[in-house]
């Protein structure tokens, strides 16, 4: 993964655009809207106001000529705005200043605290030295340099630029340097920050003639030096480069590698591309699709795309397919904890290599698997419209149950690395989780309105979809075998007990027993018993039909030929809801097409 994050990093490096994926360099007019968001103690929104200040160069020094500052409307000019967000440490929020433009807000918020905003800080009772003051010992390290020479003329201006920043809530100020130059334009301005901050995170190893990360700027990739018995000498084994200029080109695509192209269920899904034939344009064009907007129209055109299917794409599929690359284009896949406020994304699992043909080619198998099963659904509910997805298949069997969605979350992460690489063979979770559910909707559903626990009827049809997409389905195999058999007989004989039924006998039978099947079936010698106890609570209540008859005596076969098969009372337990859940019409025929 690291290698392929160097690579866009030096493509982002090298392009027009550059600047703004620089991890220590931050857009203008992103901040100012960042700040328009916060409310002042008049809970009005804090305007920002930016202003043009030149900056003139008269031999070796820099003069700021305030008699010319002016306010800046131009909104192309705003949006080309950047401003240097120097740290000494990924984690440092002290906000150190040490060139260029100036992004400040202060303002006491809608309840009554002093707020600061921007890459600035004033000194205060709290903080003891303002951000320029902060950076004095870094500065020392630019000797002989355009930023020495700046920040020398800023600091005889200091009192002065801080009072104009503070007249206002929200203030840009943005050194205008001869010819209109920027900041970041100035000769070799950025390449001797991008040096220094290398000096920073770097240590080198010179025996070894490789660098390594002394400090954190990329996920795990840090020093060892807090790993109990980590000897500070082996640092480089961690990860080494070969030279400076690779921690220059991560610092332009740390952002992105952080950024998950698809979330489900706090797991980040971040996919980066690897090829020959990459450009800028689309590297960001598929890196930067995260909004919901961006996936829906990747959606969309992918639905175009294959306007001759049903259920033309899946949500896990569609944001990395649609894009201009060829198929021969490969994917790193992560899965990660997506980053927090206080903590960085941490990955969990990585694979790489995956070619955009196999995932076309996975993702096809999935749609066929798809328009299976809505055909099936449209044989039971004819006027539904259902638009099974992946994600949401597992959500509906494996989350919101008694239990946290923790199970659902740990098995997503299991199966999707499985899934995008083909080989999701076969998953023995699936049945008792899907059995486990049904009970619990059957107990929690009665009286309901809004179906917030689904019958098994409409439940079925998501497993049947994860069943078939796996490499080996042993969906067959379970409806061959007998504990199968002996449950599909049992639940001929509940049918009477069924509760849409105006002569059901037993009102609670459902919420009771079937609600609570896998207690009651638990070894081979209860299910004989439940199909003895449901016989004789026929008998009592006078019910005698033929096809509750028939299936006891299938019943009893099948339990008599009950050999060289160990008993499995969830696929009992399948069984039982298929035949009690059976519209008896349509039982065969569904069953001969699943």
């Amino acid at each position: 993964m690291l290698d392929t994050v160097l690579k866009i990093g030096n493509i982002y490096r090298n392009s027009e655009e550059g600047l703004k994926h620089h991890r220590y360099i931050k857009s203008v007019n992103a901040e100012i809207e960042n700040i328009n968001n916060k409310k002042d103690k008049n809970d009005k929104k804090i305007e920002t106001v930016v202003f043009d200040l030149p900056v003139i160069e008269k031999e070796d020094e820099y003069f700021f000529d305030f008699e010319n500052i002016k306010e800046i409307h131009d909104k192309d000019k705003i949006n080309s705005l950047y401003f240097l967000n120097f740290k000494t440490t990924d984690a440092d929020s002290t906000k150190k200043y040490l060139f260029g433009d100036i992004v400040y807000a202060g303002y006491e918020n809608n309840k009554g605290k002093f707020n600061e905003d921007g890459n600035y800080r004033m000194k205060s009772a709290i903080r003891k030295k303002s951000s320029f003051d902060s950076c004095e010992e870094v500065a020392s390290n630019f000797k002989n340099t355009i930023i020495e020479k700046f920040r020398e003329s800023f600091k005889q201006n200091q009192e002065k630029i801080e009072n104009f920043l503070s007249i206002r809530s929200s203030t840009v100020l943005h050194f205008k340097f001869t010819e209109n130059r920027n900041w970041y334009n100035l000769e070799d301005a950025l390449n001797t920050i991008n040096k220094e901050l290398v000096k920073i995170f770097v240590k080198e190893e010179k025996a070894k003639k490789v660098f390594f990360l002394d400090s954190f700027l990329f996920k795990t990739l840090t020093s060892g030096t807090n790993t109990p018995d980590f000897r500070y000498k082996n640092s480089f084994k961690v990860k080494s480069f070969t030279n400076t200029d690779e921690i220059i080109d991560l610092m332009y695509a740390v952002d992105v590698s952080e950024r998950a192209l698809i979330t489900v269920k706090g797991i980040g899904i971040i996919v980066l591309p690897q090829g020959k034939n990459l450009t800028y344009e689309n590297i960001k064009d598929f890196l930067e699709k995260t909004k919901l907007h961006e996936i829906q129209e990747a959606e969309s055109l992918l639905n175009s795309k294959n306007k001759n299917t049903s259920n033309s794409f899946d949500n896990l599929f569609a944001p990395i397919l649609v894009n201009n690359f060829d198929d021969k284009v490969k994917f790193d896949i992560i899965f990660s904890k997506p980053k927090a406020a206080t903590s960085p994304s941490v990955d969990m699992l990585e694979i790489s290599s995956i070619e955009k043909s196999l995932l076309k080619e996975i993702h096809e198998k999935i749609i066929e698997v798809k328009n299976e099963i809505k055909f099936l659904t449209k044989t039971e509910f004819p006027k539904a419209d259902f638009n099974f997805q992946i994600e949401s298949s597992f959500r509906s069997i494996l989350g919101g149950n008694t239990k946290d969605d923790k199970k659902y979350s740990f098995h997503l992460l299991k199966v999707l690395p499985q899934i995008y690489s083909g080989t999701y063979y076969q998953d023995p979770i699936l049945l008792p989780a899907f059995i486990e559910k049904i009970e619990y909707n059957i107990r929690n559903r009665e009286g309901e309105k809004d179906n917030k626990h689904p019958t098994f009827n409409l439940l079925k049809y998501n497993f049947y979809l994860l069943m078939k997409i796996q490499k080996n389905n042993n969906l067959m195999e379970i409806q061959n075998a007998k504990s199968y058999q002996l449950g599909k007989q049992m639940g001929i004989i509940a049918r009477p007990f069924a509760s849409w039924r105006d002569d059901c006998p037993i009102s609670s039978f459902e919420a009771a027993y079937v609600g609570n099947l896998t207690r009651k079936i638990a070894t081979q010698k209860e299910v004989e018993e439940f199909a003895v106890f449901m016989l004789e609570k026929l008998t009592i209540h006078k019910i005698s039909y033929k096809e509750q008859t028939e299936a006891f005596s299938n019943f009893m076969e099948v339990l008599k030929n009950f050999t060289n098969e160990q008993y499995d009372k969830n696929k009992c337990a399948l069984g039982f809801f298929e035949s009690f859940y059976a519209k008896a019409k349509s039982e065969q025929s569904l069953k001969n097409q699943i």
